[in-house]
């Protein structure tokens, strides 16, 4: 006699919640490898842009710093201030005075477009009413565009280091602080005419600046044909910025005038990217 049929078997309870089980594990398995992929991926792409930002910030202050002919800020170390003049959180360079944006085959720097750059400075070198550099510590004392106009150098002093490659004031910087008359001696308007063409202090030192305001990295750039000192537009060119630091090598008497770099971006979650460079001023000329 053959046997019954046998009935076939359904899935017993424990078999379901243990195949829930090994599923559950599966899918936690899966969802962290997922969660760390997309981690990985976010941090790489915060670190490339960190990067893309850094690099691009670094090489507009490279082609600032190389076409300039003069630093403005820092300044030469002063043996007898209580403060750092040469190791800053800002930068500031004269324009590149064979940049030509316009096309009208005028240096954007010649501002009375005679062919000849900075060559009839007024009392006030930057042409923008204040002491020093409008909107910027020029000393690095704390204090912004304290003292008269024509103190160029905030200091105290108005025009004492005139255009002759000393250190006329004995404060570590050369030529920082022009009198009208550039070469310095009689203050008299036909001594103001230093290029000889009829005008007075008609062609003053266009700034280039760097500085970080609430985490950006902000560039200064004077408009094309500006009226003024005061005549200018800033951008940022790098969000996130940690560290901005500029030290001046410069002693009395060195004509090589080089620059330390520093900048650092920090991303949301922690990561940084740095970059650091050394910079002779005016080095691409």
């Amino acid at each position: 006699m053959r046997p019954p049929p046998r009935r076939p078997r359904g899935i017993s309870q424990i078999e379901l919640l243990a195949s829930l089980a090994i599923a559950a594990v599966l899918m936690v398995s899966v969802g962290t490898a997922v969660l760390q992929a997309m981690n990985a991926w976010s941090a790489s792409d915060e670190r490339n842009e960190l990067n893309r930002q850094a690099q691009f910030a670094m090489q507009r202050i490279t082609a600032a710093v190389l076409g300039s002919r003069r630093l403005l800020i820092p300044l030469a170390e002063n043996p007898t201030t209580a403060w750092s003049e040469s190791i800053r959180d800002v930068l500031a360079v004269t324009l590149d005075p064979t940049l030509d944006r316009d096309g009208d085959g005028f240096a954007d720097a010649d501002n009375d477009k005679d062919g000849k750059v900075d060559e009839d400075l007024p009392a006030d070198n930057t042409n923008d009413g204040v002491a020093g550099i409008v909107g910027l510590d020029s000393n690095g004392d704390g204090l912004v565009n304290n003292g008269n106009v024509k103190d160029n150098d905030e200091d105290g002093q108005n025009g004492e280091d005139p255009l002759n490659g000393v250190d006329d004031d004995g404060d570590g910087s050369i030529d920082e602080d022009i009198p009208a008359h550039m070469a310095g001696g009689a203050q008299g308007v036909p001594f103001q005419d230093d290029d000889g063409d009829g005008q007075d202090d008609e062609d003053w030192l266009d700034v280039v600046a760097y500085y970080v305001n609430n985490g950006s990295l902000i560039e200064r750039m004077p408009n094309i044909n500006p009226a003024s000192g005061n005549d200018y537009s800033e951008h940022a060119i790098a969000s996130r910025v940690t560290t901005f630091r500029v030290q001046r090598s410069y002693t009395a008497g060195d004509r090589a005038v080089v620059l330390d770099i520093t900048l650092v971006l920090t991303g949301a979650s922690g990561q940084q990217v740095s970059l650091t460079t050394r910079l002779r001023v005016g080095g691409g000329q």
